[in-house]
């Protein structure tokens, strides 16, 4: 399977070499956000949807199927994405969210704002803000992501792009040093989706028409 973008003259490619299941294609975006201090690398990650079932764990195989079958669902249905726009809490799990998420993460994903349909050369998918944390520290300027999440029309291909953004955000809450429980955390997490969910595209940066742009360039050659 050949993986290209039309026109991605802003960036620079390369591929990851650390391995991890499920087998898949990783490709780093090198040169994204280019001297901002980000806490992790920008990739476009490729599966063979056939080879989630690999993976030794049956729960994950379980977890990994249904993100696949969340992600079919919402592309043959097409239902308006509005609602689907939440906010975590206690016991917010991603299995219990309606937009597909892969791979799995060892951190809570506590929100996902802005959702929105991309279409690619064959294939489409959904868009959105979200953040992963496994602490309630107060989120910064830096935490945000923009994932896409899409697949092949055959069904065979699942293809997840995870950006991190730089977006402005409302001060957080202090942290209290002798419980590490900030006061007021649920609220300023209220008020980050709040905001998140009226950013303007170019005030992101990138710019998220920018980065829906490269979404849509996305082409997929499949033998």
């Amino acid at each position: 399977m050949d993986v290209n973008f039309f026109d991605p003259t802003w960036l620079e490619l390369g591929m990851a070499s650390d391995i991890i299941e499920p087998p898949h294609l990783d490709i780093l975006l090198l040169n994204y956000l280019q001297g901002a201090e980000i806490f992790q690398s920008a990739r476009m990650l490729v599966y063979a949807v056939e080879d989630f079932t690999v993976l030794s764990n049956r729960d994950e195989i379980e977890r990994y199927q249904s993100m696949v079958e969340r992600l079919r669902t919402l592309l043959a249905e097409c239902p308006a994405l509005e609602s689907f726009a939440v906010a975590g809490g206690d016991g917010a799990l991603l299995e219990e969210w309606p937009l597909a998420l892969v791979p799995l993460f060892p951190a809570a994903q506590i929100f996902a704002v802005q959702p929105e349909y991309v279409e690619f050369e064959g294939g489409a998918g959904v868009r959105h803000l979200t953040c992963f944390a496994q602490d309630m520290a107060p989120l910064n300027a830096g935490d945000v992501c923009y994932t896409f999440q899409g697949r092949s029309e055959d069904g065979q291909t699942y293809v997840s792009i995870i950006l991190l953004i730089l977006a402005e955000l409302p001060a957080g809450a202090e942290i209290d040093p002798q419980t590490f429980y900030p006061e007021g955390y649920f609220d300023d997490l209220e008020n980050v989706v709040e905001t998140l969910g009226a950013l303007e595209a170019e005030a992101a940066q990138p710019d998220l028409a920018v980065l829906d742009a490269l979404v849509a360039s996305l082409e997929l050659t499949l033998p």
